[in-house]
């Protein structure tokens, strides 16, 4: 349930909400409780500091209309309340990613000695 979830808010974020602070965002992960009530939404959107906090005020706007869509598409007999929360583990990882990138380190082939 919560691979379909992050499959079908992001598909309404892209299709369905027109809101411009919104950025390029994407649902990373979802937690869903066992009773299907809440879920929680973790979100990354490419950008610095200014498009996170733009997309994180789209996304607290839009919450209700993103609720209301989902409970188009998911039918269940309750539609779970929604929470997004940035994911820090992307960002951390993406600047793992760019220090490893900037690092100017020529790659070195495969080795010609043998082993003793």
């Amino acid at each position: 349930m919560a691979a379909q979830l992050t499959r079908d808010v992001g598909e309404i974020l892209r299709s369905k909400v027109d809101d411009p602070d919104l950025g390029f965002i994407t649902i990373t992960r979802a937690y869903i409780t066992a009773d299907l009530r809440h879920a929680r939404l973790m979100w990354a959107v490419l950008g610095g500091d200014d498009q996170v906090s733009r997309s994180q005020a789209a996304l607290a706007r839009a919450s209700n209309h993103i609720r209301r869509e989902l409970g188009f598409v998911i039918g269940l007999r309750y539609t779970p309340a929604l929470e997004f929360e940035m994911d820090a583990a992307y960002f951390d990882g993406s600047a793992v990613l760019n220090t490893l990138t900037d690092l100017d380190v020529e790659p070195r082939g495969p080795s010609t000695e043998t082993d003793r």
